[in-house]
């Protein structure tokens, strides 16, 4: 019975595969011969390939192969006159930079940026160099005119600036506390650039205040309006505004000459 009973069990297996072969399609065969295994390690997702399958559309964007090709410059002089092109170009979207990313900072500050990110590269010399720079600075402007980078990446150049400038602080009174006989006068322009960063940073000075000038020239601005106020709203007189005034910059004077000492 046993050796009737098998072969009759092994017929209706064959007969069993051979009709799933012939079920099969031949789009399913090529679905399980494309499948992938995701990153994580989860099931394969089957990629089907056949016909009448719709296929995900795409976006027609216009751009050629010119698009990724490099204008060479003739002499430097050339590549120079293009770098200074592209410049004034980011000058001009600051305004609409602002907009489009919601930046605190104002046309000063960004300005200050974008010249420092040009001055990193000030020594390069040779005219194939710059072209790919400026190839990647088009690239870089274009996609911010089109919104393609986001916010954080534009702070990104703001953060690296505030911390150049802090650098360039701390190096300036470094270098006066290692030389007995180095010049005050970068003793004097760290500690007024630590005091602006400072000020910044507390919201005491506008965002365009990046340099002890704009500090003075701000200042004095400010001096002017509050002099006024005084006059006209009989807070304070002339004489008494002058003597302020006078009084103000012997304290000045004396915390300069203090700091000084300090360094000695």
């Amino acid at each position: 019975m046993q050796a009737h009973v098998r072969p009759s069990l092994n017929r209706l297996q064959k007969g069993a595969a051979a009709g799933l072969r012939s079920a099969a399609s031949p789009s399913l065969c090529r679905a399980a011969a494309t499948s992938s295994v995701t990153p994580d390690g989860s099931d394969p997702v089957l990629v089907v390939g056949a016909r009448g399958v719709n296929r995900p559309s795409y976006t027609e964007t216009g751009a050629s192969g010119r698009d990724a090709t490099v204008d060479a410059s003739a002499t430097l002089e050339e590549a120079q006159a293009k770098v200074r092109a592209l410049y004034r170009g980011f000058l001009r979207q600051i305004p609409q930079m602002r907009i489009d990313f919601a930046l605190a900072e104002d046309y000063n500050t960004l300005k200050a940026v974008i010249r420092d990110q040009f001055e990193r590269n000030s020594d390069i010399r040779d005219p194939q160099v710059l072209d790919i720079l400026i190839f990647r600075g088009k690239q870089e402007l274009n996609e911010i005119i089109a919104q393609w980078k986001s916010r954080h990446h534009i702070l990104q150049y703001v953060r690296q600036f505030e911390e150049r400038l802090h650098q360039q602080g701390r190096t300036l009174a470094g270098r006066k506390a290692l030389t007995a006989d180095g010049d005050v006068s970068e003793a004097q322009q760290a500690m007024r650039l630590r005091k602006v960063l400072e000020w910044r940073q507390k919201r005491i000075i506008p965002e365009w205040v990046v340099s002890w000038s704009h500090y003075e020239k701000w200042r004095s601005e400010q001096e002017r309006l509050f002099q006024n106020f005084a006059l006209q709203n009989g807070l304070f007189t002339a004489k008494e505004l002058e003597l302020n005034r006078s009084y103000q910059q012997r304290t000045n004077a004396a915390e300069n000459s203090a700091y000084q000492c300090h360094l000695m």
